[in-house]
């Protein structure tokens, strides 16, 4: 690819200003284009429909839009090579399907088939060739700016097939005569076959004559991203500066001869002297002109005021109320004009309308069918939905109903250590206060206040259901408790509890023995009685 043969300026575009860049160049190279598209899907499809007639008349249709994104490959390769100024006839593109088919193809057909971004991607595969993780790392970079844009225009274009398919049999019907629509719609009506084979024909062609914009609009996306990532106008910019610096040097050696001879002619006094004549010659055809000018618009003043003061150029009429189209020829109870040719109208298409309305029934008919079984499938994800959500908290529904006051937590929950204390409940002795008391008069004065910190927040997780989670420090443990139990003298004994753990354990302060004498009688009252 020489980027010097672009026939675009390389300037930096958005992506919508690279999408009409890209509807002018396929308007320029239409037919090329347009045949590179027709010529194998018509082949492929005529083939289908000889091989599949009858009730198969379907099947030829679906696999060309099946393969639509095989199709676009000839026009992307033909705009590709006349981007950069190297033409390329339909015949070399013909040659060249086989082997841009073979790229990816069987990835293109299924899994990228339905990707909306499929003319700005092409050219990642068919023209840089790049698969698996070096495909996907460029279509990240690409999609940084224009994707959307993309979508958008696919959607644009989709419209559009349909817009054309309606156009068509609008004028087809508009130019029937009057006499002959109730014939040709029984036609239609008793020949199905002829129906589907006029559908499948006008949504071909349809696809054709849309299918050259398509791409070349994503690739002009694709062009205006990598001159945008690449710096391409810098460098041809810089090659251009070489250039002129080399051919001035060229042509200052060359003509410097040239130069002081023109010098010396430009001295003599012969030229001088029909200089200005020249120059007199050229003031006095000048005025000449400038003269006859002067008349031509003055006699156009003339002319021009002549017919402006004509009287109909001053007719004056005033008019004080509103009133209806002809309301004034209408007497108050004749009946519209208009709506006795609606009637006609109605009564000689009667016929007409009525096999639409079989088309119409048939249509509402199976989208109320689709209406019905889509909404028994959502009844049906919608009770799927409030089984699942009841298994889930089944735990939590059965302690509820058992009147508890606050779900139970499940022992899987259970975190086993919260800031570096074991809270299991197999850790603690059978007796933890008598062991308590021991070790604070054998002066284990931490391992004493340890012990009754995890006694008491076993006490809270397994008899209180309190809900502590891994990562939890004194203090979240103590907004718990207040959460739960906000008036309750529970909270103030565990406050002051939480307080000695601190003094002792960070502090490493040692709290006197009359208040830890107090926290063991209390630990008692909260414990075994439940206050």
């Amino acid at each position: 690819m020489d980027i010097n043969g672009i026939v675009i300026n390389t300037r930096a575009r958005t992506p919508w200003q690279a999408i009409n860049l890209g509807v002018v160049i396929a308007r320029a190279w239409y037919w090329p284009l347009f045949l590179s598209w027709f010529i194998p899907s018509a082949v492929f499809g005529l083939a289908i429909a000889l091989l599949f007639p009858g009730l198969m008349s379907w099947l030829p249709i679906l696999l060309v839009w099946w393969l639509k994104p095989c199709w676009d490959r000839g026009p992307l390769f033909m705009a590709s090579r006349r981007f950069f100024n190297e033409p390329v006839s339909v015949g070399e593109t013909l040659k060249q399907l086989p082997r841009l088919y073979l790229k990816d193809g069987l990835l293109w057909l299924t899994l990228r088939r339905f990707s909306l971004t499929r003319s700005y991607d092409q050219p990642v595969t068919c023209l840089e060739g790049l698969t698996g993780k070096a495909r996907r790392s460029r279509l990240t970079i690409l999609h940084r700016e224009g994707s959307g844009e993309s979508v958008q225009t696919l959607l644009l274009l989709v419209h559009l097939e349909m817009i054309l398919m309606i156009a068509v049999v609008s004028l087809f019907y508009l130019l029937i005569p009057e006499q002959f629509v109730v014939d040709v719609m029984q036609l239609f009506k008793h020949d199905l076959s002829l129906d589907m084979a006029i559908y499948n024909l006008l949504y071909f062609l349809a696809m054709a004559a849309v299918a050259p914009f398509y791409t070349v609009c994503g690739f002009s996306q694709y062009i205006n991203r990598r001159i945008g990532l690449e710096g391409w106008g810098i460098e041809l910019q810089f090659r251009q500066l070489v250039k002129n610096h080399s051919s001035a040097a060229a042509s200052l050696s060359a003509f410097l001869p040239l130069l002081f001879a023109g010098i010396f002619l430009f001295l003599s006094p012969a030229p001088l002297q029909a200089e200005g004549l020249d120059s007199e010659s050229a003031a006095i055809e000048q005025r000449i002109a400038s003269e006859a000018e002067a008349s031509e618009q003055r006699e156009l003043r003339t002319t021009i005021t002549e017919i402006l003061s004509g009287e109909e150029f001053h007719q004056k009429r005033e008019q004080t109320h509103v009133r209806l189209k002809n309301s004034q020829t209408m007497k108050s109870d004749e009946v519209p004009q208009w709506l006795i040719s609606f009637a006609e109208f109605l009564e000689r298409h009667d016929g007409t309308f009525s096999s639409w309305g079989d088309t119409f029934n048939a249509i509402a008919n199976f989208f109320a069918s689709l209406a019905l079984g889509v909404e028994i499938i959502l009844w049906c994800l919608l009770a799927a939905l409030i089984i699942w959500v009841i298994y889930l908290y089944r735990e939590s529904l059965k302690h509820l109903l058992n009147g508890a006051t606050r779900p139970a937590k499940k022992m899987s929950d259970e975190p086993e250590q919260l800031f570096g204390l074991d809270i299991r409940s197999a850790s603690l002795p059978e007796k933890p206060l008598e062991v308590v008391k021991k070790l604070w008069q054998s002066h284990e004065h931490r391992e004493a206040i340890s012990l009754l910190y995890r006694a008491t927040l076993i006490h809270l997780i397994n008899e209180r259901q309190l809900a502590f989670r891994a990562g939890y420090t004194e203090y979240d443990c103590y907004t718990t408790v207040k959460a739960a139990y906000p008036d309750a003298p529970l909270t103030d004994y565990f406050a002051k509890l939480s307080r000695a753990w601190e003094m002792i354990a960070y502090a490493h302060r040692v709290p006197d023995e009359a208040s830890v004498e107090l926290l063991l009688a209390q630990w008692i009252e909260m414990v075994e009685y439940g206050q």
